[in-house]
């Protein structure tokens, strides 16, 4: 049988207060978690292990709320994907 490996997950935050309860509670639920602060740190794990990340969430720097575009999620709201 083969085991099951937990999916890698990069959190990247500036703010502290964030990215920790975040990272910890996904750990909690299974996860391996890498953090970074920045693009700096972003980029610099990216390029140690590009294959060892299976998802990225990182911060959305918007000015506004109007800066924010709806997206449901759909590909018809991405005009990329049209």
């Amino acid at each position: 049988m083969t085991p099951l490996i937990a999916p890698h997950i990069l959190i990247v935050d500036a703010d502290i207060l964030v990215r920790t309860p975040l990272a910890k509670y996904l750990r909690e639920c299974g996860y391996l978690v890498m953090e970074a602060a920045d693009r700096l740190e972003d980029q610099a794990l990216l390029a140690d292990r590009p294959s060892a990340i299976d998802s990225c969430l990182r911060t959305l720097e918007a000015r506004s709320a109007a800066d924010l575009p709806w997206r449901s999620g759909y590909a018809s709201d991405f005009p990329a994907l049209r």
